[in-house]
């Protein structure tokens, strides 16, 4: 009994990137329908009152957990289905969407640690804006990502300032 491995990975991904955007002093919000867009990560400033209040700067997310990514000495190398990548490929929205790719250790039993010191997700996500045009490949699309862009607050602050700027 319990849940698919597959909502495992997803909410575990869920949960590391939630703890990555709070830690860099921004929200996240899940659109009611997965339809290539799983998170929404916004910019909050302070108000004169001392109040705070979303900025309307923000960028989309698109989340993928997974095993089966392999590593060179300069990429995370990941094997994308076709309609996932296309999805990012063909983004017209005015902020951009980035892919974020958890990467897990194989076995289950690594991906998770916990005592009264520590809660441990093993391994890390890495960021990716694809910049290229559609894939006309069948089934999947090879995505290498340079192993320095993992996923951390000041990434989520970078892309919020680069979003603020493109609109101002």
């Amino acid at each position: 009994m319990g849940l698919p491995l597959s909502a495992v990975k997803e909410f575990l991904h869920h949960s590391y990137v939630q703890a990555v955007i709070t830690r860099a002093g921004a929200t996240c919000s899940r659109p009611n329908l997965d339809m290539g867009v799983d998170l929404i990560v916004s910019s909050v400033s302070e108000l004169p009152n001392g109040k705070f209040a979303s900025t309307g700067f923000n960028f989309h997310c698109q989340l993928k957990a997974t095993t089966t990514c392999k590593f060179n000495d300069d990429h995370v190398i990941y094997d994308m289905a076709v309609e996932d990548y296309n999805k990012l490929a063909l983004w017209e929205g005015l902020s951009c969407c980035v892919l974020i790719l958890f990467a897990l250790p194989e076995e289950e039993e690594d991906w998770f640690y916990l005592d009264e010191e520590q809660l441990l997700l093993k391994r890390c996500c890495y960021w990716y804006l694809i910049d290229s045009g559609p894939s006309n490949n069948k089934d999947w699309q090879r995505v290498k990502i340079p192993r320095g862009q993992m996923f951390t607050p000041e990434v989520v602050t970078w892309l919020l300032e680069r979003e603020s700027g493109r609109k101002r």
